[in-house]
């Protein structure tokens, strides 16, 4: 896998990226965790999207991609790569096999909720871990949109129950939700 991520992705460090080989020293300080056992990787893609994967017991890489990396600044990707770290921290990389139940979406969600607080620990500012998260569920920054964060919870009024909600199938709360958690 490492070697598919060295053909096909940028690996950082201070020769290739020392802004962000920067910004991931200073969330592993943030959260106590030794930089050499993570391993950051930039992949070419306008998704929006950040990945971790454990190798071991003491290593994971997390894969990021440039659309993700373009879109937020200097302390957002701190919230995201904390947030991806959480989960190796957490132990999240392993999953339950079998068949998907509703308990098992109701823990990936609840995952989700916590490495949120990883995120804000590894950034330490709420707004930035905030606007981290409206960033990423509409892939607009600044020049398009006011982070007014009250006003993007309050949203969660408008949403109606549904006759035939699926949404305890789905591994990730709103990013409504997960804000709403996080100030709490």
């Amino acid at each position: 896998f490492k070697n598919f991520l060295f053909k096909n992705g940028l690996l950082i460090n201070k020769y290739s990226s020392s802004k962000i080989d920067f910004i991931i020293a200073e969330v592993c300080k943030n959260l106590y965790f030794p930089k050499s056992s993570v391993s950051v990787f930039i992949y070419s893609s306008s998704d929006i999207q950040g990945l971790c994967y454990p190798i071991s017991k003491n290593e994971c890489i997390i894969q990021l991609s440039s659309g993700l990396v373009n879109l937020m600044n200097e302390k957002e990707l701190a919230f995201v790569i904390g947030h991806e770290l959480g989960h190796f921290i957490l132990d999240h990389g392993v999953y339950d096999e079998g068949y998907s139940t509703t308990e098992k979406f109701i823990k990936m969600r609840a995952q989700e909720i916590s490495v949120d607080r990883f995120g804000l620990l590894a950034c330490r500012n709420l707004d930035s871990a905030m606007s981290a998260m409206i960033k990423t569920l509409c892939g607009l920054d600044e020049k398009y949109i006011d982070l007014d964060v009250a006003n993007f919870i309050n949203q969660a009024r408008l949403v109606e129950k549904e006759v035939h909600d699926q949404s305890y199938l789905e591994s990730h709360p709103s990013i409504v939700l997960r804000c709403r958690a996080l100030l709490l």
